[in-house]
């Protein structure tokens, strides 16, 4: 979806290098570049969430479904109404997924790159509840990170937005007590958390 906005290798197909030219221009600017970190959230939240395109499609198969037979019975296309029904799965199975896809996306656009100077700070450390997680970076970007239990399974995770100096609060309280491993990508940071 979003991959070949900021393309830039030697292909023409899905994009050029020189059509996404300004759309990387303009990422550039750290004003432009929040702004559309912003707005692509909420659209992903909102305009693109499931919850918002599913009542729009069940509308549209319903409108729809009235005509499908006849349209079998008369160009033979779709071969069936049972095709049908399977592309209209096809669709819906799409939109479920496509919030996860345009948010990783959007991670791979507009991330913090790979060598950037960033710094994470946990306190406190051991963790009741609620921690205080400082990070400084000298790039705007987005890192992510998750949190593995003991068996490296992932328990927790999420995207922070970078801009200089940030600070959040990460609210662990589901978390049972126990030794846990944050992880930061892309930068590769690990900070060893006690749960208590």
């Amino acid at each position: 979806m979003l991959t070949p906005l900021t393309y830039t290798g030697d292909d023409d197909w899905p994009s050029s290098t020189a059509s996404t030219l300004f759309l990387r221009k303009l990422l550039e600017s750290p004003l432009f570049l929040a702004r559309f970190q912003n707005r692509m959230a909420e659209l992903n939240g909102t305009v693109f969430s499931y919850s918002n395109t599913a009542p729009l499609l069940e509308s549209a198969v319903d409108e729809v479904e009235k005509d499908v037979k006849r349209q079998v019975d008369r160009f033979d296309s779709p071969s069936s109404v049972f095709t049908w029904r399977g592309a209209t799965g096809r669709i819906d199975k799409f939109l479920r997924k496509r919030p996860e896809v345009f948010g990783s996306q959007m991670m791979e656009i507009v991330s913090v790159p790979v060598g950037t100077t960033v710094s994470f700070l946990l306190y406190p450390n051991p963790v009741h509840g609620e921690c205080t997680l400082r990070c400084v970076s000298d790039m705007m970007g987005y890192v992510q990170y998750g949190i593995f239990d003991p068996m490296g399974r992932m328990v927790q995770s999420d995207a922070l937005l970078l801009t200089g100096q940030n600070t959040y609060t990460l609210n662990l309280s589901p978390l049972p007590t126990g030794v846990y491993t944050l992880r930061f990508l892309p930068s590769g940071h690990v900070i060893r958390l006690v749960v208590d």
